[in-house]
């Protein structure tokens, strides 16, 4: 299973510790499979996300972004039956999911300075 790069990131996410924002959009991620396999409705997984009280911060918008992103992939998988599959594929997905925004994060730092 291939990893999906789902970030373009803007120049605001920089302003946030690069280590704290990948791993909040990691367990996400997670949450994300999760409700996946478990057969959620994506409608009403979005419902329910979207539901969630949020501090108004500058930080939760730009998770609040990305977070679509990755719930529109995490949906895009299929369900899998098998337990210890659904646990690999959650790990994988929230591990591809973190690499891919430590990558993005790293290329846009670099080409900046």
């Amino acid at each position: 299973m291939g990893s999906i790069s789902i970030f373009s990131l803007s120049a605001d996410v920089f302003t946030y510790d690069q280590n704290i924002f990948c791993n909040k959009l990691a367990d996400l991620s997670v949450v994300a499979m999760k409700a996946r396999q478990e057969g959620v409705n994506k409608s009403e997984f979005m419902a329910y996300i979207n539901a969630q009280p949020l501090e108004d911060s500058e930080e939760n918008k730009i998770l609040f972004k990305y977070a679509f992103r990755i719930i529109d992939v995490a949906f895009q998988y299929p369900i899998i039956e098998q337990q210890d599959s659904i646990s690999e594929v959650t790990s994988v997905f929230e591990t591809a999911q973190r690499s891919s925004c430590m990558s993005s994060m790293k290329m846009h730092l670099n080409a900046k300075y």
